[in-house]
């Protein structure tokens, strides 16, 4: 089963570009809630990142190489199924409902933990301590409400979004679990607004770290 994407720039379907929420270009970052949205390829990434990730509402991976356009875009342009360049919670749940069936191999409705366990080894990017455990002796271990897992990489603090989905705690996620799921994800990011264009999209707790890294580095090269 293959889930992982690699995004490197989405087209409209009069040709142009879409932007991006999220930028970061030579220390300069547009970030989302009344950012400018910006689509141009960036230039190498100060702190040599491999890949940039993002992770949907539903838990899709969507990648992206270090100089190209955030890969949240991929993910707005798929799920914004009427193409109006806004989002509604609506369309974030028939998305989920669409990576639901991806992951439901056997097709009964629910994603039971074989089929959890499969998705999570093929999304390594939702591993809590896949750049090593917190040190839980130190001051300097993570500390709590810290991002981890796929939080690192998605618009909510939700390490995993299938497994959280699972509100009866059945060890089945179901296919009405996980897009009411996404959707209440989305309407708390939306915060009371019908609709969000991609620029109005929160930055991932990676691209904050790359426009931090960016400003570093601008400041040395001065």
């Amino acid at each position: 089963m293959t889930i992982c994407r690699t995004v490197h720039a989405v087209p409209r379907p009069d040709g142009r570009v879409r932007g991006a929420g999220i930028a970061i270009g030579m220390g300069v970052l547009a970030v989302g809630l009344g950012g400018a949205a910006q689509g141009a390829p960036r230039g190498p990434d100060p702190c040599r990142i491999r890949v940039q990730t993002f992770l949907s509402p539903a838990g899709e991976p969507f990648h992206a190489d270090p100089a190209a356009p955030p890969p949240v875009a991929g993910w707005f342009a798929q799920a914004d199924r009427d193409r109006d360049g806004r989002l509604t919670p609506a369309e974030v749940r028939a998305d989920a409902v669409r990576f639901f069936a991806t992951v439901d191999t056997d097709g009964n409705g629910e994603i039971i933990p074989d089929e959890l366990a499969t998705y999570e080894r093929g999304v390594p990017d939702i591993s809590t301590y896949r750049d090593g455990p917190p040190d839980r002796r130190s001051a300097r271990g993570t500390p709590y409400g810290t991002p981890v897992g796929g939080a690192r990489y998605a618009l909510a603090n939700v390490p995993n979004p299938i497994a959280a989905a699972d509100i009866d705690l059945n060890r089945a996620t179901t296919r009405a679990e996980l897009s009411n799921a996404a959707g209440k994800l989305f309407v708390g990011i939306a915060r009371g607004r019908a609709a969000l264009a991609l620029a109005d999209l929160p930055a991932t707790p990676q691209a904050l770290m790359l426009a931090t890294c960016a400003a570093r580095a601008k400041r040395v090269r001065r």
